[in-house]
């Protein structure tokens, strides 16, 4: 399974849009529409149905749309432990609102 289809199937569902997931990916849309019939065969369910010009899951498609998800941080996750000489994190910085009275110039 790609992961490029899954990434696909989550935007497609969150934005209800094969044409505003194509802009976004910047793909076709025939390219978005196939990336999903392929997604469709693999698993064997239908995961998006039309309704009008928007699409939404179906049953099927939400049922396996929060582990896509998890799927998908955990490849980027993976990605990011290859690429040990960067440095990657959160960074927290605080500070108070004065100094205290010792640390301050007299004049």
């Amino acid at each position: 399974m790609e992961t490029r289809f899954l990434e696909t199937f989550v935007l497609v569902a969150e934005l209800g849009s094969l044409a505003e997931a194509s802009r976004r990916l910047g793909i076709s849309p025939v390219a978005v529409a196939q990336r999903m019939q392929a997604l469709e065969d693999e698993i064997g369910a239908t995961l998006l149905v039309r309704t009008g010009r928007r699409v939404k899951p179906t049953d099927a498609g939400h049922a396996i749309l929060d582990k896509a998800r998890e799927i998908l941080v955990g490849v980027r996750t993976l990605a990011r432990l290859t690429r040990l000489d960067e440095i990657a994190g959160d960074i927290r910085i605080g500070a108070i609102a004065t100094a205290p009275e010792s640390c301050r110039p007299h004049s």
